[in-house]
């Protein structure tokens, strides 16, 4: 009878054993599903980062071929401005003082102005990710 309480003893520490590996292998599974998922989520994070960072880029590249394209009209429509006063006959005299001209003169500006700004945030950004 002892004999069988002894093997019935050795019987329960082997199972609690096993019971322990599986356990603690479950919990290693565990540590290493969330490591992976933050490591995933991290991943998800900073593709979406670049993602959003190109979007506000192109954005930004988009907003200045509208503007070169707004500042190639005001040039052609300055031109027309000039060229009709200037066709009046002999004698005619073109001035930025000239309300008309003076007004596409302004627009031009800030035309220029704004396509500035716009590169230098470009060329920041690139500056800041290096």
């Amino acid at each position: 009878m002892s004999d069988e309480i002894e093997s019935q003893n050795e019987v329960n520490t082997a199972e609690e054993a096993s019971s322990a590996e599986k356990t603690g292998s479950a919990e290693n599974t565990k540590t290493g599903l969330n490591d992976f998922k933050k490591k995933f989520f991290g991943f998800l994070d900073s593709a979406g980062n670049a993602i959003s960072d190109f979007g506000d880029k192109s954005v930004v590249r988009i907003e200045i071929t509208q503007l070169n394209s707004k500042l190639d009209k005001a040039y052609k429509e300055l031109g027309r401005t000039v060229y009709e006063a200037l066709s009046q006959g002999e004698g005619t005299s073109v001035s930025s003082g000239d309300e008309n001209i003076a007004s596409k003169l302004t627009g031009i500006k800030e035309l220029l102005e704004g396509i500035e700004k716009r590169e230098k945030a470009l060329s920041e950004e690139k500056k800041s990710k290096k």
